[in-house]
């Protein structure tokens, strides 16, 4: 007797109610994640930011003694004279510089100071958007790899389109937040707390003068900010669902004329469009207007506050002016940034709880799932493919799918499930794949396992892209001696019938969701798929459901042709609802509400369900005899 493989699921653990959020933040995997992949960029970030918040500080001093200099008809002139406000005193005992002096240096100041102050932009700028992508990137990966390996129980109960595109969305918002909460909001707020400490220091009063005018301007410029942002998602939003309808129509054509409803959808879509055309121009003259209409708020309001109370030659000279005349514009674009980010700290934190419930869940402790890495001595005993022992299994919300049951499945065989609909089946075929952990008994065998969906999944790109999908990465070099594998799965399945028309068949290409292939040609390319990777065991979940009689008897020759390979211990085990397509399978079970009845050859089977049918038993059972094998 081999080494036996226990499968056990671990539930998930829930935070403790007493626990602090911010211990739960600080302290969250997904915290560590983000951190990780974005801490050498935010890092540098940080170093950069004091550094472009003096270049924007000297800028605008700068900028205000060359405003001096042109004002001053001295030759000679003590450099104190052309610094903005009270900063003379702070330089008392520099010299005298000439005019033409003063005129080459000044200029030249400029020029370097405004060269960093690029270099410096420019750095944090990039810094912060790659630490965004970073984060964004490492999510998508994180998550997706998760879906890989999550319950099958979890998954189950996820809508798989909604699921991912809330992932999607999530992920892209938190990269802005990111390159906007860290970096970039630290950056513009030194360069708003310098400039303000800055004109503070040049001329208190008329500073405090502009704060007074300047406050409700600056509400009403977070109030228009919030107000663009909602305009950005909500058209993001609308583009998706406009897109999102176009496909649905797309694929949906077929139904749409069978029902002469092509008005309809005409309507409905024109309608879309439209509504989503007349918000992208509202949205549009917001975001046009919104900067310069706001700079030039900001030039008359700094202007009437000079008209109004200051008198320059008692209060500020015209550097001093100059000097905060110039902070201020440069301060426009980070203190719309921080009220922006100030507007958007509600998001973050719903992002953060949304991210995190779903890593909480698709991060449960997972169990030692079936791999394709099992060793010979985990088979029960020689001859035997699968052995199922007491396996149960219960929905992650509690409902009894299937009780605990014991099936031998020999090498070589050909079962078959049968059963009416919701009686477990499906649910036994992926615990044999191990796409579910059994909440009850074990599970031994050989895991080396193939499972065949209800519905068959096709990839976009070539019919060839998806035949090998599974075993060979893209421009492997193999690829060109799979290519006469996969020209005889072709002809095998009667998807062609010459090689040529094989190989033409290979070469075309699949759009979305199979679009391009009938219904039983995507069934016999994803079976092609499931046989060109080669495992010993074949699961197959009603794989003739959507078949007609010919697609159907030529999807069994080849799956019995692939079985019956020379030298090969191949087993098939296929889900199905129908009695009458049995004939070739050598054992069949039988359930009833997540029951096994009884076991046996397909014609034991088909007598003892005729049985229950007529003494009225297929519905409630209580204690079935099996028969035996």
């Amino acid at each position: 007797m081999g080494s036996e493989q226990v499968i056990v699921a671990v539930p998930q653990k829930s935070a403790s109610p007493n626990s602090s959020p911010t211990k739960r933040f600080w302290n969250h995997p997904l915290f560590g994640l983000i951190w990780t992949s974005a801490k050498v960029d935010i890092v540098a970030g940080l170093l950069l930011s004091p550094l472009h918040a003096a270049t924007e500080v000297a800028l605008g001093f700068v900028s205000g003694a060359l405003l001096q200099l042109v004002f001053t008809a001295a030759s000679d002139n003590a450099l104190p004279r052309v610094l903005p406000g009270a900063l003379v005193g702070l330089f008392n005992e520099l010299g005298t510089l000439s005019r033409d002096q003063l005129s080459t240096i000044v200029p030249l100041l400029l020029v370097v100071i405004g060269f960093l102050r690029l270099l410096t932009s420019f750095g944090s700028n990039y810094l912060l958007e790659r630490a965004g992508h970073r984060v964004a990137h490492a999510l998508r990966s994180t998550f997706l790899d998760s879906y890989l390996h999550a319950s099958g129980k979890i998954l189950d109960t996820r809508n798989p389109d909604e699921l991912t595109n809330k992932i999607l969305l999530d992920t892209t918002l938190m990269q802005g937040l990111v390159s906007k909460g860290t970096i970039g909001a630290l950056r513009d707020g030194l360069v708003v707390i310098g400039a303000a400490a800055s004109m503070l220091v040049v001329a208190s009063r008329f500073f405090l003068a502009v704060i007074l005018i300047l406050v409700p301007f600056f509400l009403v410029l977070r109030a228009i900010s919030r107000r663009l942002e909602f305009y950005t998602r909500e058209s993001a939003r609308r583009q998706v669902e406009l897109a999102t309808r176009g496909l649905q129509m797309r694929q949906g054509l077929l139904a749409i004329y069978g029902m002469g409803a092509q008005q309809r959808e005409k309507s409905d879509l024109a309608f879309l469009s439209n509504d989503f055309y007349r918000f992208m121009r509202k949205t549009l003259l917001l975001r046009t207007i919104f900067r310069p209409g706001m700079e030039i708020v900001a030039i008359v309001v700094l202007t009437v506050a000079v008209q109004w109370r200051l008198n320059l030659k008692a209060d500020v000279d015209v550097a001093g002016y100059a000097s905060i005349f110039v902070l201020a514009a440069l301060s426009f674009r980070p203190l719309k940034n921080v009220s922006s980010f100030v507007s958007q700290f509600a998001e973050l934190k719903a992002v953060w709880n949304r991210l995190v419930q779903e890593w909480d869940m698709t991060h449960l402790a997972q169990p030692n799932m079936l791999s394709g890495s099992a060793s010979a001595s985990e088979i029960p005993r020689p001859g035997v493919a699968l052995d199922l022992r007491d396996v149960g299994y219960v929905s992650l919300g509690g409902q009894r799918i299937l009780h605990p049951c014991r099936l031998v499945i020999r090498e070589r065989s050909r079962v078959a499930l049968v059963g009416e609909s919701g009686a477990g089946k499906s649910t036994l075929l992926r615990l044999m794949a191990g796409l579910l952990p059994p909440d009850e008994g074990r599970i031994m065998g050989v895991p080396n396992t193939l499972l065949a969906t209800q519905t068959p999944y096709v990839f976009q790109g070539s019919v060839f892209e998806n035949i090998v999908y599974p075993d060979l990465p893209r421009k492997n070099p193999e690829l060109q001696l799979a290519r006469e594998r996969t020209i005889a799965l072709v002809l095998n399945l009667l998807l062609a019938h010459t090689h040529s028309g094989a190989e033409l068949f290979l070469n075309k290409k699949v759009g979305f969701m199979g679009d391009g292939l009938s219904g039983g040609e995507k069934a016999r390319v994803a079976l092609a798929r499931l046989l060109f990777a080669d495992r010993s065991v074949l699961l197959l979940d009603e794989p003739t459901a959507n078949l007609d009689g010919e697609s159907a008897a030529s999807f069994w020759q080849a799956v019995w042709k692939w079985q019956q390979a020379p030298g090969q211990t191949r087993t098939v085990v296929a889900v199905t609802h129908h009695l009458n397509d049995l004939d070739q399978f050598d054992e069949c079970h039988l359930f009833a509400n997540g029951k096994l009845i009884c076991s046996g050859s397909v014609d034991e089977v088909r007598a003892a369900q005729q049985s229950m049918r007529v003494r009225g038993e297929s519905e409630t059972v209580n204690e079935p005899e099996l028969v035996p094998v």
